[in-house]
């Protein structure tokens, strides 16, 4: 098989996050801050600071909330070609607030008055709730498919929630790969259990994120890279928060053909079946519906 075969699909996360973030109640004051960027990897000229790169933001306080700012956000990614954030941090109004007078002083004293418009949204991307904050864990290619080590690893990390099942507090798929939502811990000792681990040595460490967003929406969807003659699967009852899986591009009766098989609480259909890869891969029946099919 000559090139590479691309599927995309929508990435939708507002109701696999509503149900993680709302997890438990917040306290009064507190709310998820949520803004739609524009992205250079999209085709944007625009630079790394966000001031440059917003459309809107929000300040959700419930996931009934989110679940009506949906059609307007997904509106808006559609029409500027932009993605949907959500910081999986809380915020608070009286941090927010002691922030932007700081802030405002600043500027004032400087003479940038024309910043005062954007004060609001900087204090609710620079200040978090501490004790409530959580690391993005950037997976991207072939470490996705690495899971339980990337599991093992940080279970053995210092830092808050030592319980192996804590640890990871949920996973978020994002167009390339996943991110993991975890409690604080050692990067440096991550790093290095990286580093010695004879299957993830080969790969980068992946970023670590301590205040950044994780991904709500994305139109240009969740994509694929085809590989001919590969599969691979994960179950449902391997992972109780995330389950995927899919079938790469096979060669059948001469033709590239790409058969995807893919499950994902939010927006899945069936689980992943190594016995159905098996057959799709030795030219079985047509794929069950729910899978995603195409030649090249």
């Amino acid at each position: 098989m000559s090139g590479k075969t691309t599927l995309t699909l929508p990435v939708d996360n507002f109701e696999w996050l509503g149900e993680n973030l709302f997890r438990q109640p917040l306290d009064p004051g507190e709310f998820f801050f949520v803004q739609i960027l524009l992205r250079p990897k999209d085709g944007h000229k625009v630079s790394g600071d966000n001031k440059h790169r917003m459309i809107r933001y929000y300040c959700v306080k419930s996931k009934e909330r989110l679940a009506e700012l949906r059609n307007e956000i997904m509106a808006l990614c559609t029409l500027h070609n932009a993605r949907a954030y959500v910081h999986p941090t809380p915020r608070f109004e009286k941090e927010v607030a002691g922030a932007m007078l700081k802030m405002a002083a600043e500027e004032y004293v400087l003479g940038n008055y024309h910043l005062f418009r954007r004060l609001h949204a900087t204090a609710c991307g620079q200040t978090f709730v501490r004790d409530k904050k959580k690391f993005v864990v950037d997976l991207d290619g072939e470490t996705v498919w690495s899971d339980e080590r990337i599991e093992s690893i940080l279970y053995h990390c210092r830092g808050v929630g030592g319980d192996k099942h804590n640890k990871i507090e949920y996973r978020v798929r994002t167009k390339s790969g996943i991110h993991l939502i975890t409690c604080p811990f050692d990067v440096g000792q991550f790093e290095k259990e990286w580093k010695n681990d004879k299957v993830l040595s080969k790969y980068p460490v992946p970023d670590i994120h301590k205040n950044n967003p994780t991904l709500l929406y994305c139109p240009a969807g969740f994509t694929f890279d085809a590989t001919c003659g590969y599969c691979r699967h994960w179950q449902r009852n391997k992972y109780s928060d995330l389950a995927f899986g899919h079938c790469e591009a096979n060669t059948i009766a001469g033709k590239s053909r790409v058969s995807l098989v893919y499950d994902y609480p939010a927006c899945g259909e069936f689980e992943a079946d190594p016995q159905r890869c098996d057959e799709i891969s030795s030219g079985g029946n047509q794929a069950p519906n729910g899978n995603t099919e195409g030649e090249t």
